[in-house]
């Protein structure tokens, strides 16, 4: 689908820009991370097209100043999109919510997955890499200000991520 390659190749450098360019402090602006996440997203709608099926809840930051440290969340949706893409099923759910309570910045992402049939061979060298080490980053820049919880049911994978503001 040659008419897809434009517009991915522009969302695509955006991606390369931020996370080359603009992620070398240890708290960035939440709102230039929601821009990247918002650019990763347009990139996957462009590339999975009819089949997903994205609900995107990304409430306004009440302070322009609220910080992160660059390049986490974007773990977790990162890893939404490849497990549903895996999933036999017509259609790939992605739920993806943010939103500002009191000090904290409330997280969350839920996908739809399919568990292997039996004799698929899906050995992913690189399975689980990501959350082990987000819990690493978690517990260096955010000590004793944040929680993670990780619940899978009933063919959906879910995170929620609490973390104190910076």
């Amino acid at each position: 689908q040659h008419e897809k390659i434009p517009p991915l190749l522009l969302k695509l450098a955006d991606l390369l820009r931020y996370s080359v360019y603009d992620t070398k402090e240890v708290f960035v602006p939440l709102k230039d991370e929601l821009t990247y996440i918002s650019n990763y997203i347009d990139f996957e709608k462009i590339r999975i097209g009819e089949r997903l099926i994205l609900k995107e809840t990304m409430e306004s930051l009440p302070r322009p100043d609220i910080k992160i440290a660059p390049m986490l969340l974007i773990v977790f949706i990162e890893n939404a999109f490849k497990h549903s893409k895996n999933t036999a099923e017509e259609h790939i759910f992605v739920e993806i919510t943010l939103k500002t309570w009191a000090d904290s910045i409330l997280f969350s992402v839920k996908n739809s997955f399919s568990l292997p049939q039996e004799g698929e061979n899906v050995i992913d060298k690189h399975s689980g890499f990501g959350l082990v080490s987000i819990r690493k980053r978690l517990q260096l820049l955010y000590p004793n200000e944040h929680e993670l919880r990780i619940e899978e049911e009933e063919g959906f994978y879910q995170i929620m991520l609490r973390l104190k503001m910076k």
